[in-house]
């Protein structure tokens, strides 16, 4: 197993790019789901979010695991890992979206998708050194 710098690899504007361009993706995903539950259930916001996360966790795993990371076994167990460090970025979404929504009034796709930027650099960080592990071979 080789060991890589994992600054010089968490740095990598290739991955951050496709990262990026899949969390947006993700994010269009998050907010439609979340938008329809909010508009036509009674459901509460907070299990709204978790059913939106998780579906637009589930898509950006699968396409970062093929086009981002390239990764070639293991995906069962990378995705349980994903799943649990996403869980960092989704509290850090929550907690925004509750206090934009419910305190300042500001509408769910907004309040939801600033959540979800706070979550970003957790999730990037994480995924990358922990579900991907960039810094080996």
């Amino acid at each position: 197993m080789t060991w890589r710098n994992p600054i010089k690899e968490l740095l990598n504007l290739e991955k951050i790019s496709k990262f990026t361009f899949i969390g947006f993706l993700g994010l269009l995903i998050d907010n439609g789901v979340i938008f329809l539950l909010e508009q036509n259930t009674e459901i509460m916001i907070e299990v709204a979010k978790l059913i939106s996360a998780e579906l637009s966790i589930i898509f950006m795993f699968l396409l970062n695991e093929k086009w981002t990371f390239d990764a070639q076994k293991d995906g069962l167990r990378r995705f349980l890992k994903s799943n649990l460090v996403r869980s960092g970025g989704v509290i850090v979404a929550l907690v925004v979206l509750k206090v934009l929504y419910d305190l300042f009034g500001i509408p769910v796709i907004l309040a939801n998708t600033i959540g979800i930027i706070a979550g970003f650099g957790f999730n990037y960080v994480f995924e990358s050194l922990y579900t991907w592990k960039i810094h080996r071979d």
